[in-house]
């Protein structure tokens, strides 16, 4: 099974390398830093305790678990808008193709103006200024940078002026959706946050001076994605299955391991999958001190179940683990290399080192280390 939600750092594609490491008989599967659930979806575990600091995504996993009929109203009205704007694109396309070697602020505006009276237009933008507000100002902008690159490059063909149009309606409703929709309940903000990480460019978590998530829409590669399918796959048998016999919490880490102390047992399987130690350490607003580093690092030496955990290599992480090694000898540090599995502007195309570190038996050390080596070998 594959993960539900694009999430930046995710794990789906380390499951194959890790996955003869992972104890076989497991009572309950725990994960402190869930995500997408790579791991999670891909060993689809028969009990689970799930756990992120992310509010909007734990209401996701929630809602999906509850079968929350209104959420999925709230998905799919917005799934309905997106494949409407299809048709919006085209009149759109129609309308303006004519100014491209004459671009009229006035005329495009009376042109947009006229389109959003159309009986045809999507309910969610239906009397909203603003949509139509963001689609002048895209697709005025769109048509001059356009006209730019003609000159440098050539003439747009018909189907690649057509794409640039479609991203651009659809565009505006992306940043519709993501600045300026106001929810009125939970489950609308829930959809709008599931939409916004779907199409957002490279699943990258970004916020402004402000506090406000900045990562712009993908592009005209996005302009197809069905919606439909994200959310039917959502709403799947093997989905609520899996989600029925999980627990879902939503703490800081050390509060979520009190909450759970009791329930768990040597028999069980912790999966860690932190974030960085690094100046670019928040993937959410939550940022991850050096701090938060050594009380996790504590935690997993007293973990009281067999644990695993990937994480970036620094001096300090590698430090903090060793100095955990010293006094609970089952603890296990291997490294491997790794490419980010997401992009932006070059930024993370460097391969960087990462941990494995296990805190198995020693008794069962050999097989470990051996699957241990095999992983590693693949990334070398």
């Amino acid at each position: 099974m594959k993960p539900l939600i694009k999430w930046p750092g995710g794990k789906s594609r380390e499951y194959k390398k890790i996955e003869n490491i992972i104890p076989k008989n497991i009572g309950t599967y725990i994960e402190p830093f869930f995500g997408g659930g790579g791991i999670f979806f891909n060993l689809e575990p028969r009990k689970s305790i799930i756990n992120d600091i992310n509010d909007n995504l734990m209401t996701f996993y929630r809602f999906l678990k509850e079968e929350n009929n209104k959420f999925r109203r709230c998905l799919e009205q917005i799934a309905n808008d997106w494949d409407n704007l299809s048709i919006i694109a085209k009149t759109v396309f129609d309308d303006t193709k004519q100014y491209k070697s004459n671009i009229s602020e006035f005329k495009i505006k009376h042109e947009i103006e006229k389109l959003s009276s159309n009986p045809t237009i999507p309910k969610l933008i239906n009397g909203q200024e603003k949509y139509w507000q963001l689609l002048f100002e895209g697709l005025l902008d769109k048509l001059h940078r356009i006209v730019d690159l003609e000159i440098k490059n050539g003439v747009f063909s018909n189907k690649d002026f057509y794409d640039q149009i479609v991203a651009v309606t659809k565009g505006a409703y992306y940043y519709y959706l993501r600045d300026r929709f106001i929810p009125e309940n939970k489950e609308e903000e829930t959809a709008q946050f599931f939409f916004i990480r779907e199409y957002c460019f490279g699943s990258m978590f970004r916020f402004n001076s402000e506090g406000k998530f900045n990562i712009p829409y993908g592009g005209a590669s996005y302009n197809d994605k069905s919606f439909h399918s994200k959310i039917n796959n959502a709403f799947s048998y093997p989905v609520m299955n899996i989600l029925k016999s999980t627990d879902i919490y939503n703490l800081d880490f050390r509060e979520f391991f009190k909450k759970i102390d009791n329930r768990i047992n040597k028999n069980d399987f912790c999966f860690f999958d932190p974030p960085y130690d690094s100046e670019f350490s928040e993937y959410d607003k939550q940022s991850f001190s050096k701090i938060d580093q050594k009380d996790l690092a504590v935690l997993f030496g007293k973990l009281k179940c067999r644990g695993l955990m990937i994480i970036k290599k620094t001096d300090f992480i590698f430090n903090i683990y060793k100095r955990q090694q010293e006094t609970n000898p089952d603890i296990n540090i291997d490294e491997y290399g790794k490419n980010y599995s997401y992009n932006v502007r070059g930024r993370n195309e460097r391969e960087v080192t990462h941990l494995l570190i296990l805190n198995y038996s020693p008794t069962k050390r050999k097989e470990i280390e051996k699957n241990i080596q095999l992983f590693s070998s693949e990334y070398l």
